[in-house]
């Protein structure tokens, strides 16, 4: 009878630790995948044909690299899991 207690209590040893490495991974992984904030801007609608004149001469002046640096950023982190 003294053997299987010795077995059953490595075994819920074991156990333990893989649930508290599971648990601290959880904690880890969501504290630094947080996602960053961002900023959300509405635009009034439009009402004249230069108000889409405006917002298409908005878009073509975006920062394109600006966003490419973002994306790469995001999958090299997303690389590291």
């Amino acid at each position: 009878m003294k053997a299987n207690n010795k077995g059953f209590s490595s075994i819920l040893i074991i156990i333990l630790i893989v649930v508290v490495i599971v648990i601290a991974g959880i904690y880890l992984a969501a504290k630094k995948g947080a996602a960053p904030s961002t900023v959300v801007t509405s635009s009034a609608p439009m009402q004249t044909t230069k108000d889409l004149d405006n917002a298409s001469a908005d878009l073509d002046n975006a920062d394109v690299t600006g966003l490419d640096t973002q994306l790469n950023q995001l999958d090299s982190d997303a690389s590291s899991f």
